[in-house]
């Protein structure tokens, strides 16, 4: 069984709390784009060949590769319950680690997916959502796979009519890994004197001054690679440009396929349409 781990981008992004267990209470929209990482799922009978790995990687490096991945992670919470048989898993790995694009937890989401379908698992909705919140905080989103407000710590997700499909994307990560815990020890949270719900309704060409990303400024100070390439993004004509989640990977939102030149080619990028 083959399938496909879609990103996700952060339109604005707000920590709003520190709460008492330690983690942080956010607001942001969820915006899924179509650069996929893939990943095989095959029960360990029906290989070809066998091997000692449960699970197999190319294309991007992944760091610390000999601890356990987020796929493996997933199959071994699920597993406690469902005692499920022996399995193998490749993953062709095209999103880019610690990026702020939500590459693991989609591919943890996917594989969660690929298992209640290939096993016929009788699984709630609410209970998969529970399972994918112990993978992690953005596991839930992947669930659902369309735009989507959380307020909260990950599973308090909500639809939003947002459309963004007659314009194109342009995302480039500058090679640089920032962690969450880094990101989140630059913030100072704050409650937002606008909800990022009511911004939605300006148009898109007035939303770079009203929708933030309170890890953006921190990063860019820290990074001035990030600060570079968003300005690029600006000159290149796009209608709004911010950072994705915690970083480091910018974006920018065109109204038509932007041209990219050979410094971005030179980065690990996607463009298509949203």
């Amino acid at each position: 069984m083959v399938k496909f781990a879609p990103a996700k981008i952060n339109l604005g992004l707000h920590v709003v709390e520190k709460l008492s267990n330690g983690y942080h209470s956010i607001e942001t929209v969820f915006y899924p784009v179509a650069w996929h990482d893939i990943i095989e799922v095959l029960p360990i009978k029906k290989l070809k060949t066998t091997t000692t790995k449960s699970l197999i990687t190319n294309g991007l490096s992944i760091p610390n590769n000999n601890s356990e991945n987020l796929i493996e992670k997933a199959f071994s919470i699920l597993n406690e319950k469902y005692h499920l048989p022996e399995t193998s898993f490749r993953l062709h790995k095209n999103i880019p680690i610690g990026a702020g694009l939500g590459g693991g937890s989609s591919d943890a989401t996917t594989t969660l997916l690929a298992l209640v379908e290939m096993y016929n698992l009788d699984i709630s909705a609410s209970e998969l959502i529970e399972i994918a919140a112990k993978i992690g905080s953005d596991c839930p989103f992947f669930l659902h796979q369309k735009p989507m407000i959380l307020n909260g710590v990950g599973k308090e997700l909500s639809p939003i009519s947002l459309d963004l499909s007659s314009y194109f994307i342009l995302i480039v990560h500058p090679g640089i890994h920032v962690s969450t815990k880094e990101a989140f020890e630059s913030i100072i949270p704050k409650k937002p004197i606008k909800s990022i719900k009511s911004i939605f309704l300006e148009p898109i060409n007035q939303w770079q001054n009203l929708l933030v990303n309170d890890f953006e400024n921190p990063i860019k100070q820290k990074y001035p690679v990030v600060a570079e390439l968003l300005n690029k993004l600006k000159n290149m004509g796009a209608l709004y440009v911010s950072m994705s989640g915690s970083g480091s990977s910018v974006y920018g939102i065109f109204e038509k396929q932007p041209e990219i030149d050979l410094s971005i080619q030179k980065m690990t990028f996607w463009s298509g349409k949203l």
